[in-house]
This record gives C-alpha cells, sequence and structure tokens, in this order.
C-alpha cells in the first residue's frame, strides 16, 4: 500500500509520477481488487488536492488566471443629496413642550388660502465663493400681501448672505425659473396650505393651528402667518430677525441639519434652535455663521401687510410646478 512518506511528500511532478507507479505495481499483488484500486486512487485525488492547498516553494501551486483592470468611466461632481423624504423620520415641528415659565402663544383660526402659486421668474445669481450647488426655486401664494419680487429678494438675500449657509464654503446657490427643476423649493404659504405641504411628514399644529413651519423633502415651508407676525412672546428679537431666521432655519433643515439647543445663557441661540417656540434664554440669531463678516449692502426688509389677505383672492395667472406643488 501507500506508505506513510509517500501520503507526506510535497506534490511535485516526479512525487506524482512515483504515487502513480505505486498504484499500477499494486495492481499485480494478490487481493487488490477494483473496488481496493478505486480506493487508492481516491486517495491519490485527496492527496494531490490537499498537497496543492499547502504546497511550498517548487511544489505544485494553483495557476492564477490573468486579470484585467477597466479604467473608471468619469464621474460628475454633483452636489451633496440635500435631506430627502425617505430618509427622514416624521417629526412634530409644532410641539410646544417649552414648560409653564413662557407665555402663551397666541393663536388664531386662520382662513384658507388660495392653493395656487406666482414663483420668480429667471435665473438668480451664484450665490457664495464655493462648494457644490443647489438650486432653489421660490414661490408665494396667490392673494397673500406679498410680491414674489419681495419675497424672492429676501431669500436671495439670506441664501446669499456670508453669514449664511454659504459661509463655510460647503456650498453655493443658484436660484432657477419656477418651470425648472431644482434641489428644493422655499414656498410661502397661508397657514393652511403650509400643513398640507409639511403633512405626513412634519405635523405643525398646535392647539389645532398650522402654527410653525416646516420643511418636507424639497419643500421648504414658511408659513406666512409667522412671516407676517412673528411668534410674539416667545421670540424676543424683532419681526425683520424673525424672517431671515425661520428662512435659514428651514433651508437648514432641507440641507440636513437638526434642531440644537441653547448653548448657554445670553449666548446667541443656534439656528437650528427652535426660536418660534422657545428662546432657553439664549440671544435671538437668524444665522448660521453669526461671526461671519455681514455684507456691505444690507439684506432688503419686508414691510407688514397693511391688510390681511383675502379669504377669495381674485383670480391669477399661475405657472404649475415641475416637481412638487
Amino acid at each position: 500500500m501507500l506508505s506513510a512518506a509517500a501520503l507526506r511528500s510535497p506534490v511535485t511532478l516526479p512525487g506524482v509520477r512515483r504515487l502513480l507507479n505505486t498504484v499500477v505495481g499494486l495492481r499485480h499483488r494478490a487481493g487488490f481488487t477494483p473496488a481496493v484500486a478505486a480506493i487508492a486512487a481516491a486517495m491519490l485525488v485527496a492527496l494531490v488536492v490537499v498537497n496543492v492547498t499547502r504546497s511550498e516553494p517548487g511544489s505544485l501551486r494553483p495557476v492564477a488566471l490573468p486579470t484585467t483592470s477597466a479604467t473608471p468611466e468619469p464621474t460628475e461632481t454633483v452636489a451633496p443629496e440635500p435631506t430627502d423624504e425617505a430618509t427622514q423620520a416624521p417629526r412634530d415641528e409644532g410641539k410646544d413642550d417649552g414648560g409653564a415659565n413662557l407665555p402663551p402663544l397666541q393663536l388664531t383660526t386662520p382662513p384658507g388660502g388660495s392653493g395656487t402659486w406666482g414663483y420668480a421668474n429667471g435665473t438668480g445669481p451664484l450665490l457664495g465663493t464655493k462648494g457644490s450647488v443647489l438650486t432653489y426655486r421660490v414661490a408665494v401664494e396667490d392673494g397673500l400681501p406679498i410680491s414674489v419680487a419681495a419675497f424672492t429678494a429676501m431669500v436671495d438675500d439670506d441664501l446669499g448672505d456670508p453669514r449664511g449657509w454659504t459661509g463655510n464654503g460647503e456650498r453655493r446657490f443658484r436660484r432657477v425659473s419656477g418651470s425648472s427643476t431644482s434641489s428644493f423649493t422655499v414656498y410661502l404659504a397661508s397657514p393652511w396650505t403650509a400643513y398640507r405641504l409639511c403633512m405626513p411628514l412634519v405635523n405643525i399644529l398646535i392647539g389645532g393651528v398650522p402654527y410653525t413651519s416646516c420643511q418636507n423633502g424639497p419643500r421648504v415651508v414658511i408659513n406666512a402667518d409667522r412671516y407676517f407676525g412673528g411668534s410674539k412672546g416667545r421670540f424676543t428679537g424683532s419681526l425683520d430677525v424673525y424672517r431671515h431666521y425661520v428662512i435659514n432655519h428651514e433651508v437648514g433643515h432641507r440641507l440636513g441639519k437638526s434642531h440644537e439647543h441653547c448653548p448657554g445663557t445670553g449666548k446667541l441661540a443656534p439656528v437650528m434652535q427652535q426660536q418660534t417656540l422657545r428662546m432657553e434664554g439664549c440671544k435671538p440669531n437668524p444665522w448660521p455663521y453669526p461671526n461671519n463678516p455681514a455684507p456691505t449692502t444690507p439684506p432688503p426688509t419686508t414691510p407688514s401687510p397693511t391688510t390681511p389677505p383675502p379669504t377669495s383672492p381674485p383670480p391669477t395667472t399661475t405657472m404649475p410646478p415641475t416637481t412638487e406643488p
């Protein structure tokens, strides 16, 4: 039979020949039946396999097939993907858990809105100095006491301000027309229209009233009641400061930013703090990067409306949106 030395020897070409000769020689011995021959052949195959897997230099080794390396196709540099509905967890933006020390919110039931929109036309300048480019549209619900141009100027200045979301050099913004696709759209909406645009991802109701603003996927929704009236008794800054804050706060959500808390009494509130509902001892702040230098030309202000928005707005010609209401 096969010797122990033969079983332990590494598998080389001469060694294989010796093992084969041994098996062939066994055929002429008495008692070597075909069944024994089959067993010996199987042992030989197993021996070769085992020895190949642990072969030493000079022994038989598996031959590696040649490989080809394909040149990867060039890729475009694209803007970072903003927060999307698919990755967002439902949240209660209007949850008023500020505590008993805060004055009650002034809640009044607002009228319904028109549900139709006017969009800013044309393409705006590139805002920011470096970074990936995100595009945005601006829409104002028909019937609100502000022109599309006036609200667009406020949004443009907020997004282009060095203290805004371009301030760290990670991103730039460019406004596109209402008929274009965009990374997000900033809506100025009546309260109940805002509620409809925010649901089901974000609930903006407080006491049954659509009170706060929201971001729902590509929709950055500014509640017109807050834009024109602020959050009296809670936000301690001016109405103009609040307007800059609410735009930057909701755009921040679109960029994937989460809520923050006041870092300490007397300090500036982070822009992602819910300043609409509570200041937590902080000073009002509308900017993501408030320590950056302000622009040489101050941002525009929006005059307060002298009359409330009509409940039945006159018919207007509107541009239908392309990707969302």
